[in-house]
């Protein structure tokens, strides 16, 4: 099958035997999934391991019916044991659909990424928890409560 990309395609993290690793985003202004263009081009023998965002992006009837009618296979990655829940309930609508629990920052490699740096590098504050993320309840920020000393939010 000819696929219209280049190569590497630019949103797969990996490809081997046919399986991808795809993050699903919804673009506001055209009110689409930027990855549906690339999932549409593939056949019954792909498969795509779907990570998704932390808003719970594609996790509802509509997407899914889109799911199952795209010619390649697909995997809803979930980031927490609710939303591979609200996959599997969904299951009997809509049988092709699959999901595992997976959350998207088990792929981040710790040669690469580390929290801990030299001493000599590190900034003359010091916070004990350094939290990312814009500022809505479904980021659980309430967890921080148990953290001893100085949190910084950057948030927006």
């Amino acid at each position: 099958m000819q696929r219209k990309w280049g190569q590497p395609a630019p949103f797969f993290l990996s490809q081997a035997c046919n399986i991808y690793f795809a993050y699903l985003s919804f673009e506001s202004i055209t009110m689409q999934y930027s990855v549906d263009q690339y999932l549409h081009q593939m056949g019954p023998m792909d498969y795509v391991f779907l990570l998704l965002t932390w808003h719970k992006c594609g996790l509802d009837a509509k997407r899914y019916q889109q799911y199952q009618e795209f010619p390649c296979q697909i995997i809803v990655c979930a980031n927490t044991p609710e939303e591979h829940q609200l996959v599997q309930q969904a299951k009997q609508r809509f049988p092709r659909l699959r999901s595992i629990y997976f959350n998207q920052n088990a792929m981040l490699d710790p040669a690469l990424f580390s929290i801990r740096e030299p001493a000599a590098a590190r900034p003359p504050f010091q916070y004990s928890l350094l939290v990312n993320s814009c500022f809505a309840a479904f980021k659980r920020t309430y967890l921080t409560s148990s953290v001893q000393g100085t949190i910084a939010h950057i948030g927006y």
